[in-house]
């Protein structure tokens, strides 16, 4: 704290800059997931405002504690099981308490085009 009683690293300025970050970040979570207005996913968008927000105060995404992994393999397995067990809590919990809440099974019709073909499959596969 300065002699004024104010914290100098939370100025006015860097709140409302903050503010306005959340506001987007709000945004593009809420036009992604219920409007959906967001191109692709919000994940890439959110992590080039991320990187932005970084950038424009001077930090690394380092700062934040991400660093190169040590042991490649322990973190690609790490990776893998967990996407697994996401995916099966997904099929197994999630989409089953939405299907009693809502009383409709999940549409999976926009996959069809995808059903018997491989070349498609794998295509959207290596996207997601």
């Amino acid at each position: 704290m300065d002699a004024k009683g104010e914290s100098s690293g939370f100025s006015p300025c860097r709140r409302l800059w903050a503010a306005a970050e959340l506001l987007l970040v709000s945004a593009l979570v809420v036009g992604a997931k219920i409007f959906d207005v967001v191109p692709v996913s919000e994940t890439p968008w959110l992590a080039t405002l991320g990187w932005v927000s970084l950038r424009l105060r001077g930090l690394t995404w380092k700062t934040l504690g991400s660093r190169r992994p040590s042991n490649w393999i322990i973190a690609v397995a790490v990776a893998l099981v967990a996407g697994i067990a996401l995916q099966l809590i997904s099929e197994s919990v999630t989409e089953p308490i939405i299907e009693c809440l809502t009383g409709l099974p999940a549409d999976l019709s926009s996959f069809c085009s995808l059903v018997g073909n491989l070349p498609a499959a794998l295509g959207m596969l290596a996207l997601v």
